[in-house]
């Protein structure tokens, strides 16, 4: 539970490390390498069923979690020794009170969903946490709306651009997570249970099929800088949806053919990886000037004077 908690808050990094970027590296050269950051995490996925596995026969399952942390201290030492400090000093204080207050009130509101079909939607345990949940969050929006350097400042959802975004980002990061929980399940279930679906893949074959998404998700990033240089982020959206509910058709008549099933995943992971990438640079274009990214992790960092990373953004 500790480890999962720790690894739940080093998330931030997810969105603070293309802020980072974008206020760090040239005009010329910036949305590509925001796409690369974003959708990065596709290439150590894509490697899962090559170092993983042969890892895990030979050592066991707690040298996975040994070597992440070693990889993880070379990082760090890598990243000392090669990325300059930020030009951008940020004076401001940290909001203890408005992180304590959205981390409980997320919490009791996912341990209620989590809860619901255990306890019973109608349970004391299911309605105490939803209450919990809105009575916390209702305080800390109050708190939000009346700390001078809140930790989310509220006020950028008045900003149509960056509330479309966010609300965007979040029904992408659902979809995918949507579709590996139902691959999995189409993927793993034994075509014998008489289900009408199901190829009885182990879990190191599982990986393979999962390599395919990550490895989409990897080229999404790098290919979403240019396709927003072609069309507008609304018209790349209508195309993204488009080519997910092809994907979803093609998959639902290919339950009983791998292969084909491995195809869909690489397109899915493509659009997915697609969307994480045009949405960073969407907000970090439509962000305001006088806005520090680290002061609310769920936003952007300023756009440049006169900088414009797409077609979109003109």
């Amino acid at each position: 539970m500790v480890g999962r908690f720790l690894q739940g808050a080093t998330l931030a990094a997810s969105v603070l490390g293309p802020a980072i970027v974008r206020e760090s590296f040239p005009e010329r050269i910036a949305p590509l390498a925001v796409g690369l950051v974003a959708t990065g995490s596709g290439l150590p996925g894509a490697l899962i069923p090559f170092v993983t596995g042969p890892v895990i026969d030979q050592f066991g399952f707690r040298f996975v979690f040994a070597g992440l942390a070693v990889v993880m201290l070379l990082l760090a030492l890598a990243i000392l020794a090669t990325v300059r400090e930020s030009e951008v000093v940020d004076r401001g204080r940290v909001d203890y009170r408005g992180a304590v207050l959205l981390g409980v009130s997320v919490a009791a509101l996912l341990a209620a969903i989590s809860l619901g079909p255990v306890e019973g939607w109608t349970s004391p345990v299911f309605v105490g946490l939803v209450i919990v949940a809105v009575v916390v969050g209702t305080l800390w929006v109050w708190s939000a709306t009346r700390t001078a350097e809140p930790l989310i400042d509220l006020t950028m959802l008045r900003n149509r651009g960056i509330s479309v975004g966010i609300a965007v980002g979040g029904l992408v990061a659902g979809t995918g997570t949507t579709f590996l929980i139902a691959s999995a399940l189409v993927s793993q279930t034994p075509e014998s249970a008489g289900l009408g679906y199901g190829f009885g893949l182990s879990g190191a074959e599982y990986a393979y099929l999962q390599t395919f998404y990550f490895l989409g998700f990897l080229i999404g990033g790098v290919i979403a800088v240019r396709c927003l240089r072609l069309m507008s982020y609304v018209n790349l959206l209508f195309t993204g949806l488009a080519l997910l509910a092809v994907s979803a058709v093609v998959g639902a008549l290919a339950l009983h053919q791998v292969v084909v099933f491995g195809v869909v995943h690489l397109a899915v992971g493509t659009v997915i990886g697609l969307f994480f990438s045009a949405n960073f640079n969407f907000i970090f274009s439509r962000s305001p000037r006088n806005v520090d990214p680290r002061r609310a992790a769920s936003t952007s960092p300023p756009r440049r004077p006169g900088s414009r990373c797409c077609r979109c953004c003109r």
